[in-house]
């Protein structure tokens, strides 16, 4: 499910639980049916979930709603499937040379016309349902297992477990939060981990950073529910004024910073290619006094402890407020569905230790 499945979360499950099938979202349509829906599944690519690689790679048929050829598209979809293409654009669907079955139409309309024609004929049995409910299943012994992520005391939060803290932390009572993300290894952090009922808004396919905040302050003064930013200290850098914009209009917009002190993604792409890195590195200082001095109220923050602190603090403010939180800048950003290539675990390790040689030498430290 893509950006077109967006608006039909009604239908698109009511399809689902017809045909007894599992449903996994792209990027785009990452929030469109909860997590916790009986026959989700994931979120498919490399920043997102093993369950719904598999998914996609035990089954027989496809239905894919709004994906389309930049990002999450239907020829990057694993497995050996047929596929049936849903979309509203004629010129996607005239491009979509994987399709074995393209179909014209909204989301909304052909799910409901598909549940309409095809449910009652389907009438799924055990097999079906089995395989939906294994698939979920899958899905949520991932989450749980992702949960016990630890962040030790003595070192910087890790970023997955500070994305986990922030589903934790927005789960419950209330309606659930908008959350506008930046581009970076930040997003993959909020795609994999921040799990929920949560709406999103991405640029999708890593387009444009500085992008979070800004799209904060457009959303947030007709939203009904609280806004969460998720930016990295790169992607901020980049449209750091526009926390005056935040101060100025006095938006109850919550600004969460990853604080790897890095070009977290470059870097790292850097290093499965062997390369040792160089230019990645940061020099922030204290972003929560920067945010201070736009206007903001403002924490930085080196623990768990201050982490859930200052999250409820922003939660109850009612007003922009921006916690800078210092992360371990050497968690990698994995693949979620496959172990990593043999040429990026060699490409890495040469590159640590081309790093570690360049560190003995005198002066020979890259920051």
């Amino acid at each position: 499910m893509g950006r077109g499945g967006r608006g039909a979360t009604t239908e698109i499950g009511e399809l689902a639980a017809a045909l007894g099938a599992p449903v996994v979202t792209t990027m785009p349509g990452r929030g469109v049916l909860p997590d916790d829906h009986a026959h989700h599944a994931g979120a498919i690519g490399s920043s997102g979930h093993q369950s719904a690689a598999e998914t996609l790679d035990e089954a027989d048929v496809v239905v894919a709603f709004g994906i389309s050829r930049r990002g999450a598209s239907a020829f990057d979809l694993p497995g050996d499937h047929h596929l049936i293409q849903v979309d509203h654009d004629l010129g996607r669907l005239a491009n979509a040379s994987r399709a074995g079955l393209p179909l014209h139409g909204t989301a909304r309309h052909t799910a409901q016309a598909l549940t309409e024609r095809l449910g009652a004929a389907a009438s799924p049995g055990g097999e079906h349902l089995g395989f939906a409910r294994a698939r979920h299943a899958r899905y949520l012994a991932t989450r749980r297992r992702r949960s016990r992520i630890p962040t030790r005391p003595s070192r910087p939060i890790r970023p997955s477990a500070l994305a986990m803290e922030l589903a934790d932390r927005f789960a419950g009572g209330g309606p659930a939060p908008l959350v506008t993300v930046d581009v970076g290894l930040t997003t993959l952090w909020i795609y994999r981990y921040l799990t929920g009922r949560q709406d999103f808004v991405w640029t999708s396919s890593f387009a444009t950073m500085g992008f979070a905040v800004p799209a904060a302050a457009a959303l947030a003064p007709g939203a009904d529910r609280p806004v969460l930013t998720a930016v990295g200290d790169g992607g901020l850098a980049v449209t750091l004024s526009e926390l005056g914009t935040l101060a100025d209009l006095d938006l109850p917009v919550t600004v969460v910073v990853f604080d790897n002190g890095r070009l977290g993604a470059i870097r790292f792409e850097q290093e499965i290619m062997g390369w040792p890195e160089y230019g990645s590195a940061l020099h922030n200082g204290d972003l929560a006094e920067a945010a201070r001095a736009y206007g903001l109220a403002a924490e930085r923050v080196t623990t768990m402890a201050g982490l859930r602190n200052a999250l409820r603090v922003a939660r109850v403010a009612r007003r922009p407020y921006l916690i800078d939180v210092v992360c371990d800048d050497n968690e990698i950003p994995a693949p979620a569905q496959r172990r990593p290539a043999a040429a990026q675990i060699i490409g890495y390790a040469l590159a640590l230790g081309r790093e570690a040689a360049r560190a003995a030498r005198p002066g020979g430290a890259q920051r």
